[in-house]
């Protein structure tokens, strides 16, 4: 019997990786809203500023706000707007 749980403890180790893995990649590649659903709605939101802060808190809130984990620009455009560091 102890074998069976210990067997079974090493095959969840795994497959917890392997689901974390999946809902990392599922959560990170969902697209956002596309810019011209976007133009429109912040148009539609200029109007109503109360309405305009509570968008940007809820993107806030859902991390909505920061950059992508994976670009699809080549490394150099990313590197390029960085200065030297005065040393």
């Amino acid at each position: 019997m102890l074998r069976y749980a210990l067997r079974r403890i090493l095959w969840a180790i795994p497959a917890l990786i392997g689901i974390s893995l999946v809902v990392f990649l599922i959560s990170t590649l969902i697209p956002d809203v596309g810019p011209g659903t976007l133009a429109a709605r912040m148009a539609l939101l200029a109007s109503d500023p109360a309405a305009y802060d509570a968008f940007t808190e809820n993107r806030r809130a859902r991390s909505a706000d920061l950059p992508r984990f994976l670009t699809s620009r080549p490394t150099t455009s990313v590197r390029a707007p960085t200065r030297p560091s005065s040393t």
